[in-house]
């Protein structure tokens, strides 16, 4: 064998530095082309963030801002909603806010807004963007200050009255000597047990069958009446002092651990349409 001829061993590890530098290579390539690819998806036009967020969405939110990456053209915006909910929308800086119809949302009923058409002040074209999410009973506070101060403000644009809301057996307690005036106190007692957590009741259940009576205080003679009590779905243990024909107060427990709720404190009915 001539002393300058390469080996077939040293030929076949030649070989192999070569592959392996031409792997590396396009390794290198991939990389780069993945990361331009998602520096290009992550830095283009899109939708950053809304507020309340699409996951914890308040069924009685009075609209939704959607910020997006750059300045917002207010030309030839489409946005629709299914189911309908949407009543208008309009442009400031990076955000767009979509304005819900009042009272249009129902708890855990999903809803897709579509974005059909939107402009970046620089002309780039977002369309067909679809923001779903499911209606949800929220709390409150977990709410930004900014939603918090809308929905407030909205409810106090539309009539909430302590008759508003559908009170499903109330008439049960006319058996049990409720005068006109208790039945009004025990409304207004549900209707601002909503105010208190800060949402719409929307209906009100009374079941016949748990109604018993008591003392609530013996030494003033104080009757109560018992009952079991859904406000919104949600159920209760309640018990109604009343007294002197107009005066009421509505305690409502934990079913569970009969832990105290709510205290409505006194309410008459008839002291106060006497003040108006």
């Amino acid at each position: 064998m001539e002393p300058n001829m390469p080996t077939f061993q040293t030929q076949y590890q030649q070989q192999t530095r070569r592959n392996t530098v031409i792997i590396l290579v396009l390794i290198v390539l991939v990389l780069l082309f993945a990361g331009v690819t998602f520096f290009m998806r992550d830095t283009g036009f899109r939708v950053v963030s809304t507020d309340p967020k699409l996951s914890a969405m308040p069924n009685i939110a009075p609209y939704m801002n959607v910020v997006f990456s750059e300045q917002l053209s207010d030309d030839d915006i489409q946005v629709s909603s299914s189911p309908s909910i949407t009543e208008s929308h309009t442009v400031k800086d990076k955000t767009l806010k979509i304005r819900f119809k009042a009272d249009k949302m129902t708890v855990d009923t999903d809803y897709t807004i579509t974005i059909k058409s939107i402009k970046s002040a620089s002309g780039e074209t977002l369309t067909n963007k679809e923001l779903t999410f499911t209606a949800k009973d929220v709390d409150f506070d977990s709410l930004s200050k900014e939603m918090q101060t809308a929905i407030i403000g909205a409810q106090d644009q539309f009539p909430y009255t302590p008759n508003s809301y559908q009170f499903t057996g109330i008439e049960t307690l006319d058996d049990y000597g409720l005068t006109q005036d208790a039945t009004a106190g025990l409304r207004q007692a549900v209707f601002n047990y909503g105010k208190s957590i800060k949402q719409e009741v929307k209906s009100a259940t009374l079941y016949s069958s748990s109604v018993t009576t008591t003392i609530a205080d013996p030494e003033k003679k104080i009757p109560a009446i018992n009952f079991t009590l859904d406000i919104n779905d949600q159920t209760f243990s309640a018990q109604l002092n009343h007294w002197n024909l107009s005066k009421v107060q509505l305690y409502l427990r934990d079913t569970k651990t009969n832990a105290l709720v709510y205290d409505s404190g006194v309410i008459d009915t008839y002291e106060d349409s006497q003040d108006q």
